[in-house]
């Protein structure tokens, strides 16, 4: 991946890798050095999608977790408050650390399910972390070892500053990515256009906007982020638009005689979505 050639840092070739495990906490000094390994680091993965699971530690110019594109993790007994430090104009300080933390090593292996169930593990670097930290728990009831404590959102992501997202859960991960997947390739390949019609509208977008949107908004208006309200407060807008088409829909359907089909795809696809 990445090695010393006597002159400076420069790229191997990656090969079929998909996932990367980095525990070593060490620094690199100069900054302007440790800047140039990172940019080196973020271009590899968004090039080849090449996933890095990297600790977040303490102490001056930690390497890896000042990557933008890797998945920053620490332990729940042991997390790291803190956040990354200055190393050019670019690289800046006050990116919060972690994204996410774990009772045991296991973000790896989690992470490693999730892309396995992506046939030729071709889930997006981003959406890896989306689902992992989507799925994090902010109440834990650990059976060993430490329990997540006072998890206290921050006004600039609504994150916490030593847990991140949370505690991982691939059990909520892996639901959200297969049931998701799953609600999708029914409804454009197994029904005909006029359930897939009610399905995305009166389903989707209504469940969308009322049961994602007005929390998520709700959620930013807690924690003091004001610009994530207004940005979700935006598109929520949209998503309205969008299932007032699924209420035609039906009241056509039924009009026409259709009562109990129509009844049934709007059963089959709450519950699917």
């Amino acid at each position: 991946m990445l090695y010393n050639n006597g002159v400076g840092f420069a790229r191997s070739v990656v090969g079929s890798d998909v996932l990367g495990n980095h525990s070593w906490v060490g620094a690199i000094n100069p900054a302007s050095t440790a800047a140039d390994v990172l940019q080196r680091l973020d271009w590899l993965i968004d090039q080849t999608n090449y996933l890095h699971i990297v600790e977040v530690t303490n102490g001056a110019n930690p390497l890896l977790p000042h990557a933008y594109n890797a998945i920053w993790v620490s332990a729940t007994s042991a997390p790291v408050a803190g956040g990354t430090a200055s190393l050019d104009p670019f690289y800046v300080a006050g990116r919060l650390l972690p994204d996410l933390v774990a009772p045991l090593d296991s973000v790896t292996s989690a992470a490693a399910l999730l892309l396995d169930a992506v046939p030729g593990h071709t889930l997006l670097t981003e959406v890896t972390r989306a689902l992992l930290t989507a799925g994090a728990d902010r109440v834990t009831r650990n059976s060993t070892g430490s329990d997540l404590v006072n998890y206290a959102p921050t006004a600039t992501n609504c994150l916490d500053v030593r847990y991140g997202a949370g505690q991982l859960n691939i059990h909520t991960s892996s639901w959200a990515a297969i049931a998701s997947r799953n609600a999708f390739d029914e409804a454009i390949l197994g029904r005909d256009a006029t359930s897939m019609w009610i399905r995305l509208t009166s389903a989707f977008e209504q469940g969308f906007t009322n049961l994602q949107f007005i929390d998520l908004a709700a959620d930013a208006a807690n924690c003091g982020a004001f610009g994530i309200l207004n940005l979700i407060s935006s598109v929520q807008t949209d998503n309205v638009r969008h299932a007032q088409i699924g209420g035609t829909a039906l009241k056509v359907l039924i009009a026409n005689g259709k009562k109990r089909e129509t009844e049934q795809v709007v059963d089959i696809s709450f519950w699917r979505q």
